[in-house]
């Protein structure tokens, strides 16, 4: 059964799960970006893992994200003492460049069939 009030046919943009998508693919909604954009230094294991959650959302479309964030999550480590230092602010810094600088994701569909 197909909801009428939820339904759309040929809509030029629709948000779904957090991502926009379009016909040029999909980008993540701007106010997930926004939101680690103004994330503010964490000053304790819970706030990095909150950090770490809500980049998550954009590990997609972040190259290296795993590497990057790494030394992040030592810092939630229960046997880790919490010492948030330079290299964890580098690493922090490398997210927020990097989510607010995402791209496109779209599936070259018509290369895939080989229709030509």
């Amino acid at each position: 059964m197909v909801s009428a009030t939820k339904f759309v046919l040929a809509a030029p943009t629709a948000v779904i799960l957090g991502y926009k998508c379009t016909i040029d693919g999909r980008v993540p909604e701007e106010s997930k970006t926004q939101k680690i954009q103004d994330w503010p230094e964490p000053k304790n294991a819970t706030h990095v893992h909150g950090f770490l959650g809500t980049c998550s959302v954009l590990h997609i479309f972040i190259r290296d994200f795993a590497r990057i964030a790494c030394l992040l999550v030592k810092l939630t480590r229960k046997d880790e003492p919490f010492e948030f230092g330079d290299k964890h602010q580098t690493s922090m810094t490398l997210l927020k460049e990097a989510g607010a600088k995402s791209f496109s994701l779209w599936i070259h569909l018509l290369s895939l069939l080989d229709l030509y």
